[in-house]
Order: C-alpha cells, then structure tokens, then sequence
C-alpha cells in the first residue's frame, strides 16, 4: 500500500508545480488576465476591434449584422469587466508595438484570395491602440483611470505616448484639478495636437481646471497674434474651453471683446470686397466666416456671463460631441 500511497503523493505535488509553473509563465507573458463568461479581457477586445471598420477616432463600425452581434456581445463584457479590465486596456494603449512589413504584405496577400477563403480583416497595430483609448473613454459606468498610471507618459519624450495619456485625462474623475500642471504645459507646446488634445480635456473639466485659465487666455491671444499657426481648429476649442470656465474666465472677457471688435473693424475696412485679407500673414477669410468667429466669441462671453447657452454655442457643443449612433451604451454592462 505504501508505494501506491507514496504515487499519489508524488502525482500531487507533480499536479501543484505544474499549475503553478503554468501560472507562473502566464504572468510572466502578461496573460494573467480578469475573465468573463470563462473569457479572458484579451478576448473581448480583439472580438471587439474586429467586428467592424476601424475610424481614425478609434471607433468600431460594423460592416454587417453580423459584426453589429459581435460588437454588442463584447462592448457589454468589456462593461461588465470595467475597472478590472483597466490594467489591459492601458497596456494596449501604451504598447510600443510596430507591425512589421512581413505582417502587412502577409495579410494584403490574403486579402486577394478567392472569396469562400474567410480571412479575417488585418487591424493594423495602431488601430487597435486607438480602439483601446476609444473604449477606455467609453466605458459605462465611467471608469476613473489613475493619474499615476500616465505620469511617466505625460513626462516622457516618446510624443505618440505623451498624446495617447493627454486623451486618457478625459477619464480622470475626481482627479482631474489634479492634472492641471499637464493641461496647462501642453496648452504652451508647440505641438498643436498636444494643444488640441489638452483643450478637449479641459472642456470636459470644466471650473475643475480653472488654474488654466491664464494659460488659455494667453493661447487665445496667441491665436490672434499668429492666426496661420492656430486658426481654425483650435480658435473653436479655446473658445468652448473658456466657455466651460463660466465666470472662472471673467479675466479673458476684456480680451475677447477687443477681438470682437477687431473684427467688426476689419469687417469695415473690407466690406467693400469680396474677401478680406491680412497683409501680414496673407490668411484670407470669407465675410461669412468672420462673422462665425464674431457670432462665436461673442456668445463665449455671455456664456462666462453666466448667460443661458446660445444658439450657435450649443450646436457647436453638440456637432463637437459627434459619435458613432451604433456605439451608444454598447460598453454598458447590462444586469
């Protein structure tokens, strides 16, 4: 009896180390991931991000029903996971991964198969970086990701990186008075999506990041001051930013309303031409978008005022707004 004792002794701590050289090796390839239904995080998402076309903002749109079944199914375990599939999402998102020329010609090879041949869509790796953010931002109910976990991004130098973690501040939460050193740093680069990026942050805070004020103020006099190197894009975006400020941005009225009627006289001067140009930095504009941009700033001082939201405000709030129809409430977790 005793060998037989001794066998099974031996089998089961045989059994122990190998589950635990099994868990060992899956941790040290970073697999040690939450589940699902039995499903490892990794497997929604790449279920997720091939379940349609990927947009350049990161977003997923089906090309069949199929695909719409497909993404609905993982955007909900992905809800379900939430916090817990944080650590993975940041992972991707941050991942320095490069597809190399082999993959990219692999996959343009067998995309010409004869059609019964099902292969499935090559999603480059910078696509699946931007699903990754597009999913962590869209999260319902909202994740808070950690200021901790895109510090070392925001002070890195790799910039893809540095632009990846300034969008993630959207998901801040209660920390986001927190980052306001970061917003306000990018708001003075000379990177133009850094800028972007930090102003669509702030609109989203709102008076939580009120110390950037100063900063926006001296951007959007900047913008008047070099109008090639800020107009348009970003003249929208400082606009909403401040607007977001409500009476926080009462030291930027005085501004604004010099550049009303900077514009009201520039309005004068060329009336009597088709277009108006600045011979200083040969930027031509249409009578009809000087008057926007004067219809615009004006109602960003009313809404500092306290105002009710104007009309042209408030549709370019929503225009701003804009998402993919088929991807609201797709990452809620449903009961």
């Amino acid at each position: 009896m005793r060998p037989v004792k001794n066998l099974i002794q031996y089998a089961t701590a045989g059994f122990v180390l190998a589950l635990t050289g099994i868990g060992v090796w899956r941790a040290s390839l970073g697999e040690w991931q939450p589940t699902y239904q039995g499903r490892l995080v990794s497997y929604w998402f790449r279920q997720y991000y091939r379940s349609g076309a990927v947009a350049s903002d990161g977003n997923v749109w089906p090309r069949d029903q199929q695909d719409i079944r497909k993404g609905s199914e993982a955007g909900h375990a992905l809800g379900a996971l939430g916090t817990n599939a944080l650590p993975y999402l940041l992972k991707v998102c941050f991942s320095t991964n490069q597809d190399t020329y082999f993959q990219i010609y692999f996959h343009a090879l067998l995309s010409r198969l004869p059609r019964p041949i099902h292969v499935r869509p090559f999603v480059p790796t910078a696509s699946i970086r931007r699903v990754a953010e597009h999913v962590v931002l869209a999260l319902q109910p909202p994740v808070a990701v950690p200021l901790g976990a895109l510090t070392n991004y925001l002070d890195g130098t790799n910039l893809s990186q540095r632009h990846t973690a300034l969008h993630l501040l959207q998901a801040l939460g209660p920390e986001a008075a927190a980052a306001t050193p970061w917003l306000a740093r990018s708001l003075c680069s000379s990177n133009s999506t850094e800028q972007a990026l930090a102003l669509e942050a702030i609109i989203g805070f709102g008076p939580a990041v009120r110390a950037t004020v100063p900063a926006l103020i001296r951007l959007q006099a900047d913008g008047f001051e070099h109008p090639n190197a800020f107009y348009p894009s970003l003249f929208w975006q400082c606009g909403h930013a401040l607007a977001a400020m409500g009476t926080n941005a009462e030291p930027a009225v005085p501004l604004l309303k010099e550049q009303v009627a900077g514009l009201v006289r520039q309005a004068e001067q060329n009336k009597h031409t088709q277009s108006s140009q600045d011979p200083q930095d040969g930027r031509i504009e249409s009578p009809i978008l000087a008057n926007s941009r004067r219809q615009f700033l004006s109602e960003v001082v009313c809404q500092i005022d306290g105002r009710e939201l104007p009309a042209t405000l408030a549709l370019l709030e929503e225009l701003r707004k804009g998402q993919n129809p088929n991807d609201l409430n797709q990452f809620t977790a449903i009961p």
